[in-house]
């Protein structure tokens, strides 16, 4: 099976949970949201080990900047908007994306596995010796 007939596949169920979630309860809507959210960390692992056979321990580094980025713009700015909060999330979540990618472009395997824990940890400790701005892990 080909990279894009996988996009589509996932793109066809992304919608067609929009539609579920639109005539539900909000007890669905949330376990449905939650289910979107968790799956697109999914996707992005089964993409970059699948695909391209590279190992990341980092992920939840990104997963976490988009949401410490909404929580902190909602805390901080007061926007209260989720359409401004997804676009800011997303953003900040692709910044940092590119710049580890920056630094993982020729590497391969163990090096590769190896930068992006160290991101991962370099971001666990910014949430955590920022408390007073970030929540700490409490969020």
């Amino acid at each position: 099976m080909s990279m894009i007939t996988t996009l589509l596949k996932y793109s066809l169920a992304y919608a067609c949970f929009l539609i579920v979630g639109f005539l539900t309860t909000r007890h669905i809507q949330f376990v449905l949201a939650l289910a979107l959210i968790y799956s697109m960390v999914v996707i992005g692992l089964v993409i970059l080990i699948g695909y391209a056979g590279l190992v990341s321990f980092g992920q939840g580094a990104f997963y976490a900047i988009g949401g410490y980025t909404v929580g902190l713009m909602i805390k901080y700015f007061g926007i209260q908007s989720p359409e401004i909060l997804l676009i800011l999330g997303i953003l900040a979540s692709t910044a940092a994306s590119f710049i580890v990618g920056l630094f993982c472009t020729r590497t391969r395997r163990l090096p590769f596995a190896m930068i992006t824990l160290a991101f991962g940890m370099i971001i666990y400790t910014i949430l955590l010796k920022f408390y007073h701005i970030t929540g700490g892990t409490d969020g």
